[in-house]
């Protein structure tokens, strides 16, 4: 009788260990496919990963300090896709829970931090439509059409320099010191020939904008057109 007691009690012994260690074990990452889905044209209705999500976030959130690899506060690493779907908590059930949105909206703390300046409305609108339409790794090449006949400052410039330039370049800490949200800035920064330049990506030129792919030729047409009229402000 004691020897069977003695067994029962070795097997449950040797049970409780394997359940523990069954426990412990790190499930593995689910398997993401990153393989980029390439449009040859890009609709409006649809919002791209390389083109509209990526530069944001290389600007503002995968850099030293905050969220590239050598950093990686909180275990978020945000420097490409992999990286941010594996660390970003991104939930295309429930697009507004994501933890990357909840960051950049301010519903735990703000996210970028100060002194970088906060997301537009834009950029979080077009953060959360990627999430609610799958969160896919898309780029796509061309606009179908460029409407480059009624250019108007709020309506065709500023949502492009919302998208690309003030992640950068506004806020408490402009990089280089150069705030593009400040009117008389931003035309020093035109006088002087600089923006076409950057934009462009021209020899001699800091190009821009910064870690991200160069602007559509319709959106550098548009800001040229813009600049060519005489930049208004209506």
């Amino acid at each position: 009788m004691r020897e069977l007691t003695t067994r029962v009690g070795g097997f449950l012994f040797l049970a409780l260990i394997f359940a523990v260690f069954s426990g412990c074990k790190n499930e593995p990452d689910p398997i993401i496919d990153d393989t980029i889905i390439v449009s040859d044209v890009c609709y409006e209705d649809t919002v791209y990963f390389q083109n509209d999500i990526l530069p944001m976030l290389s600007s503002t959130c995968g850099t030293a300090g905050c969220h590239n690899i050598g950093t990686a506060k909180k275990g978020v690493v945000l420097i490409d896709y992999l990286s941010v779907m594996r660390t970003g908590g991104i939930n295309t059930g429930n697009p507004a829970s994501s933890d990357i949105y909840e960051a950049v909206i301010g519903s735990d703390e703000r996210m970028p931090p100060s002194p970088k300046p906060q997301w537009t409305d834009l950029q979080k609108n077009l953060l959360l439509t990627w999430i609610s339409q799958g969160a896919k790794n898309n780029k796509c090449l061309n606009l179908p059409y460029c409407d480059t006949t009624n250019i108007t400052y709020t309506a065709s410039v500023l949502p492009i320099f919302e998208k690309y330039c003030y992640p950068c370049h506004s806020g408490l800490n402009p990089a280089y010191n150069l705030d593009l949200s400040n009117f008389a800035q931003l035309s020093a920064f035109i006088e002087n020939g600089v923006l076409v330049g950057a934009i462009n990506r021209e020899p001699g030129y800091y190009p821009m904008p910064k870690g991200s792919d160069p602007l559509t030729r319709c959106e550098i047409r548009t800001i040229e057109i813009w600049i060519e009229n005489g930049t208004p402000t209506n």
